[in-house]
Order: C-alpha cells, then structure tokens, then sequence
C-alpha cells in the first residue's frame, strides 16, 4: 500500500483504537509507518495529514499544525499567523516557518535532516542526488554563507515565493493553496576546470503547485454548512382533561 490515513470509523477487530485528533492523519507513505532517510526516529516520522484537508474543526485548537510533504521526505508543521477571506468565507492561513530552514547550528531538530546552510533542505544522502530544496529565489536563505551565490533576486513580496495553504476551519477543507519550492543542485570545482567552479548552490527550477476549490465544491460549502438551515415548527395545543 503505498499510502494510507486514518478516514474515521471504528477501529478493525483486534487492533487498538486510534488516539483522538487521528483523523485523516497519514499512518503510511510508500509503504513505510516509519521512514529510514534521517538520522533519528523523530525526524523519520510521518506526522499530519498530506496537506489536502484536515480534521474538522482542528484547526482551532493551536497555532500549528502537521504535515507530510512527499517532496521532500519529511513532515513539517505550519503556522497559523493570519486569515483571509474568499469569497466571504473567513479562512486561517498556514505557512511554512522561517525557522523550519535554519541550519543544524542555528536549530538543533535540522542536525537530523543533515541541514548545513540556511535556506537548503537536502535529499536524503542514501539517495546519493546532489538535490537541496529551497524556496523560490532562495527565500530565508543565508546570503552570507560561502556557498549561497546569488546574482539576481526577483524583487516581491515573501508571500509571493512562500508556502501557504488557506483552509476553511470549521469543515477542515483546504480552499486555496501555493506550495512553492525550488530545486537546486550542489556543484564543487572540477579538476577540469579549476578556475571557473566555486561550491555553490545552482538553482535548476522552481515549481508552484497550486490549488483554488472549485465552483461546485465552493457552493456545496455555502449551502450545506456555511449558510443557516430553516427549521420549521408546528404549534400544537394538547387537549386537557378536567379533573373533578
């Protein structure tokens, strides 16, 4: 199987029940319940949800929330710090924190995902793919560091390079989405051309997989929980009985 989450229900005869809050949460991903890329058992764990849609009402217990991204191996959490409105549907916005990209010496959680510049998140080494994630145009890298060349930024908001997902919180369902990442390869001087190679981080492309809920899931929302239901009642008068 090559993924699997916990879609509500009782659990199957001889197996213990989930813990609350297990809703729609990921316990599989191509087949592991645990992965074997890092370099401990908590930065191994398959935490959250895929992204797509969350517990109803989750939302609203905490600033955080997690989630797997098969992209990059690894579950990360988002930050509710904002909200938005679409189409007059109040939603909470999740983003992907700063923090989450600071290197192993700036946050110790990063050692196990072998995090060494700012900015990077690397293939898992058994891969042998000189491949580092980043942000688009190196959004929150380290500028400073050796290897982080840059010659030409895009000029633009964060937001506009940044991951959010916007989810209406009552239903759980995600309404909007950007996840934005860039791909990079790491390249070192070549015997062959000693002069003209530096390490650096060499950005190949940058992807922006996006999402707006469509017209008809839209209006499903509005009329079956956003909008009042009518509730109609009938007076009735109960004879009585005259006691003597």
């Amino acid at each position: 199987n090559y993924s699997s989450a916990y879609t509500g229900g009782p659990a199957a005869d001889g197996l213990p029940a989930p813990p609350s809050g297990s809703l729609l949460k990921l316990t599989r991903w191509a087949g592991y319940d645990l992965l074997d890329y890092w370099g401990s058992h908590y930065a191994n764990m398959i935490n959250g949800t895929d992204g797509t849609s969350f517990e109803p009402g989750s939302l609203t217990n905490g600033p955080t929330v997690s989630v797997f991204v098969d992209s990059i191996f690894r579950s990360v959490y988002l930050t509710s710090h904002n909200s938005r409105t679409y189409k007059g549907v109040d939603l909470i916005s999740l983003e992907l924190p700063s923090e989450l990209l600071l290197d192993r010496h700036h946050n110790p959680d990063n050692a196990a995902f072998n995090m060494r510049t700012t900015g990077f998140i690397p293939f898992p080494a058994s891969m042998g793919k000189p491949i580092h994630i980043s942000l688009p145009h190196f959004l929150y890298a380290n500028f400073s560091a050796p290897d982080v060349n840059v010659t030409y930024l895009q000029n633009g908001p964060a937001s506009s390079y940044d991951i959010r997902l916007d989810v209406e919180p009552i239903s759980g369902q995600l309404f909007v989405a950007n996840k934005r990442l860039q791909i990079n390869t790491y390249i070192k001087p070549n015997v062959n051309f000693p002069n003209n190679t530096v390490n650096t981080y060499v950005p190949i492309m940058y992807v922006d997989e996006n999402f707006i809920i469509p017209d008809n899931l839209f209006d499903e929302y509005r009329h079956k929980v956003q909008m009042p239901i009518p509730v109609s009642y009938t007076h009735l008068t109960l004879p009585t009985k005259r006691i003597v």
